[in-house]
């Protein structure tokens, strides 16, 4: 059993909207599907109405997603992490703050900020400021184009060339379309399996770039469940038994304070297993 006294309101007064600030949507569902929660010692509903005092109280455990994340630099100003796959970076209408990456790492690092994204499904170098100055200074740095941002990528398809440039007008955040830009080198590919394995460098920071850009091209990433080949994600599954799209953020560099850093970030085991049973050189 716990219990929860509420403290504060924001606009929605409901109890589901209250209970999602804090917990994830699967589990407050949950809660209201088992009949798991009271208000004020009575059995309550999504919409039961909360007031400042009021007691909250439910009985089906809730069990915290612990992430170990590899810290690969750490200083006053920043830190920068591998992040793995499968965490989402922030809170959103099916995460809550504590269930996110940037929820988990305030518990030990209350001063964090995110400067940049990375999918939940893709893994690799995250960079986090301290502090809000820093903050602010970084997501400056993000907007000019200021870091060198290297990713390992396997994609659909074999190349012609051994490397090349794709400069194409995709959707942007704002649903508008914009150009982007992203260089890269072909490092390994199988006839027998239809892949490709890229070092892409992307020289504008677009959502969903490399993932937008190789699939307009007809090379879309492997596995990748929104921009993806699905026939051909569902037997590479199969046969290869990678679980998540193969996208990894393997080096940033930029300087700060007139000091250059680059960072890299090891390609995670279920990646790696994949390129070995491709047979591909790992000399990246």
């Amino acid at each position: 059993m716990r219990d929860i006294i509420v403290e504060k309101l924001g606009e929605s007064r409901d109890l589901k909207s209250f209970l999602l600030k804090t917990f994830t949507r699967p589990y407050v569902e949950k809660l209201f599907k088992k009949k798991c929660v009271k208000v004020n010692g009575k059995r309550a509903y999504e919409d039961t109405g909360l007031q400042i005092g009021d007691k909250v109280v439910f009985y089906l455990p809730f069990e915290e997603k612990q992430v170990n994340f590899d810290v690969l630099l750490d200083t006053a100003d920043f830190m920068v992490i591998n992040k793995p796959a499968g965490v989402v970076v922030h809170e959103g209408e099916t995460v809550s703050e504590g269930q996110s990456l940037i929820g988990m790492m305030r518990k030990k690092y209350p001063d964090l900020f995110l400067v940049h994204r990375l999918d939940a499904a893709s893994s690799g170098c995250l960079i986090l400021a301290k502090g809000r100055t820093n903050a602010e200074y970084f997501m400056k740095m993000f907007k000019r184009g200021d870091f060198e941002k290297i990713y390992l990528v396997l994609v659909r398809g074999n190349f012609q060339s051994e490397s090349g440039k794709l400069k194409t007008e995709i959707s942007g955040r704002s649903g508008v379309q914009v150009m982007a830009e992203t260089d890269f080198d072909v490092m390994d590919y199988s006839n027998e399996e239809n892949v490709s394995f890229l070092r892409v460098q992307i020289l504008t920071g677009r959502k969903h770039q490399i993932r937008k850009q190789f699939s307009l091209d007809g090379y879309p990433v492997v596995l990748d469940d929104k921009y993806g080949d699905f026939t051909f994600n569902k037997e590479f599954k199969k046969k290869f038994k990678l679980r998540r799209q193969f996208l990894h953020s393997y080096e940033i560099s930029f300087n700060w304070k007139n000091k250059k850093y680059r960072v890299k970030a090891r390609l995670p085991d279920d990646l790696k297993k994949t390129l070995q049973l491709l047979r591909f050189s790992e000399g990246f």
